[in-house]
């Protein structure tokens, strides 16, 4: 097995959560509770980055798996610093309810709840194996623009909002942090000076949130020819063919940087799994700054299958530049990467 060997978690609240799932055979497969063990579970963290030390809950708990391929008999040391570096897997029957999942508790996570969309809510901070709050005793905009530098895990811009008292309801559990001090351009906020971890003199009523700006991404699945997709509420998904025309295709190709259409716009099987449909019936008129300016059904809602995803080729070479939008304070902002 190839040392590079492929593995995510799948599922969860954060990439360090979730099912475990490995790359097999050019797609994604689901791993089995059968043999897996705490040492297996070491070695996901170690390879993706989130520290050494798991737990391993009850997969339950965490978003379904469409996966219908499964594995078992990994049998690693504990010690290895890849998947791949363990004993040969083979392919298992996949029962409904037997799946491996890994919690790496080294990992500080963040994640915003209960508001509005991914990059809107109460801020929620995993540590030491548990997910709790933030006090908003002198948490203000400098504090909340960190958020963002975590590794970019929240997959959000520069915060717009630094709520206090929380708009989004109390949380529970335990209260991580309080007094957070931060000059805004530390790279994560664990940087920042506060009380300690664990100490407040707090309630859950002053549980902080905050509101963030999202970004999104429009790409070719293959450069400057497939699959339209687009990055929108934490997750890549599928523009629908429904009604886009050849203008339409045109001024997506030109605004990627790769020429002009090349081919006509066609319905095809989409890549994605999942898949949700994120825009349909996009057609421009002609007179926009940008395509994200084109007519379109709201963001979600749509009529097309995953038999009817746009595809179309441009006539550039292939190339690594995608289309950022941002909307900060209701003015559109475009970005060619």
């Amino acid at each position: 097995m190839d040392q590079n060997f492929g593995v995510r978690l799948s599922g969860g609240p954060s990439r360090c959560e979730g099912w475990v799932e490995v790359y097999y055979k050019k797609d994604w497969a689901r791993v089995m509770m059968e043999s897996w063990s705490s040492r297996d579970a070491t070695v996901v963290c170690r390879q993706l980055g989130c520290g050494t030390r798991t737990q391993m809950p009850n997969s339950s708990q965490y978003k379904k798996s469409s996966k219908t391929v499964c594995l078992k008999g990994f049998l690693c040391s504990g010690n290895e610093k890849h998947m791949g570096s363990c004993c040969q897997s083979k392919e298992s029957i996949c029962a409904e309810s037997a799946n491996a999942a890994v919690q790496c508790v080294d990992h500080l996570g963040l994640r915003l709840t209960n508001g509005t969309s991914v990059c809107d809510g109460r801020l929620e901070i995993f540590y030491n194996g548990s997910w709790g709050t933030v006090c908003d005793d002198s948490w203000d905009l400098p504090d909340a623009n960190d958020l963002s530098l975590e590794h970019r895990q929240l997959q959000c811009e520069a915060a717009v909002k630094a709520i206090t008292p929380v708009s989004y309801g109390p949380g529970s559990g335990h209260i991580w942090l309080d007094d957070v001090h931060c000059q805004g351009n530390e790279s994560s906020l664990s940087i920042c000076t506060h009380r300690g971890w664990g100490q407040h003199d707090c309630r859950h009523k002053e549980d902080v949130g905050v509101n963030c700006t999202e970004f999104k991404m429009l790409r070719l699945t293959d450069g400057c020819s497939g699959q339209l997709q687009v990055f929108y509420n934490n997750s890549w998904g599928s523009v629908c063919a429904n009604n886009m025309d050849k203008a339409t295709a045109d001024k997506i190709c030109k605004e990627l940087g790769c020429g002009s259409l090349k081919s006509d716009v066609k319905e095809e099987l989409s890549k994605l799994d999942p898949d949700p449909k994120w825009l349909d019936n996009v057609r421009c008129r002609g007179h926009e700054a940008s395509v994200w300016q084109c007519p379109s059904s709201p963001w979600g809602k749509n009529t097309c299958t995953r038999t009817e995803v746009a595809e179309f080729s441009c006539s550039g070479k292939r190339t690594n530049k995608n289309i950022f939008f941002n909307t900060v304070f209701g003015i559109q902002i475009l970005l060619i990467l």
